[in-house]
């Protein structure tokens, strides 16, 4: 039962490929356990020594196509390319085996902007968040500006994109295993707030907060103690406060 509303609620998506720039984080996901996710490597014949270092690496694991700086240009999303670039496979996370695993969930619920996105997922990946899901009506984890902002993180943790939260967050089976918390002005001041772990936080947008359907479903909501005339905190600095608070305390 709890399979069959997991895949629901998760949603269907045709398999992808998504490119990933910078010799860095190309190095990292080659050097990782995810290093299936790659595919092949693009590298400009103009690329600077590092990215060329990389390259040279990756041959023997991985097809390095050399193309002309011109082809290359076409192909970047970046405005100053070091000239190397990786195509990867969107990750396709099993939802029934990550939750059920996961002892730090991170939810985000109408998050827009693909930089916050990617910022939220990289500060999961840094205080220990096992599983991020990203609801629908928030942007595509997997953009090029979203994968930048989250400096190769959405490769090296679990993220699950366009889940229905209302409809997963309502299940019984999530609600008996996590506390539910919401990020909230008006909440408990995260100073005192008492954690339990398995958790899952959600997360909205500073311009609307928490999603009504969402609202409802939590246990708990944490405020964020702030100076008197400041209203809210960019979404992606108010999970990454949080996120560290609670990492303390796992």
């Amino acid at each position: 039962m709890l399979a069959r509303r997991l895949r629901t609620a998760h949603g269907v998506r045709k398999s992808g490929m998504l490119l990933l720039e910078g010799p860095r984080f190309i190095s990292d996901l080659a050097g990782s356990e995810r290093s299936g996710l790659l595919q092949y490597v693009l590298l400009s014949t103009e690329a600077g020594e590092n990215a060329k270092r990389v390259a040279a690496g990756s041959e023997g694991c991985f097809d390095v196509f050399r193309v002309e700086p011109e082809i290359f240009a076409g192909i970047s999303s970046t405005m100053n390319s070091q000239g190397i670039a990786a195509v990867c496979r969107v990750p396709d996370p099993d939802p029934e085996r990550e939750l059920g695993h996961a002892r730090l969930v991170l939810a985000l619920d109408g998050i827009a902007d693909p930089g916050n996105v990617g910022t939220c997922i990289r500060s999961a990946a840094a205080f220990g968040v096992d599983l991020v899901l990203v609801g629908i009506g928030s942007a595509c984890p997997f953009t090029p500006k979203a994968i930048r902002s989250s400096a190769g993180a959405a490769l090296s943790i679990s993220v699950m994109e366009r889940v229905e939260l209302p409809r997963l967050l309502g299940d019984g089976s999530i609600v008996s295993r996590f506390l539910l918390v919401g990020a909230s002005t008006r909440g408990t001041d995260l100073d005192g707030f008492r954690s339990s772990f398995p958790l899952l936080l959600v997360v909205g947008s500073e311009a609307r907060g928490l999603s009504t359907g969402i609202e409802s479903l939590l246990r708990e909501r944490i405020s964020i103690p702030m100076r008197p005339g400041i209203e809210s905190l960019n979404a992606a600095v108010a999970a990454s406060i949080i996120l560290q608070s609670l990492s303390r305390k796992a």
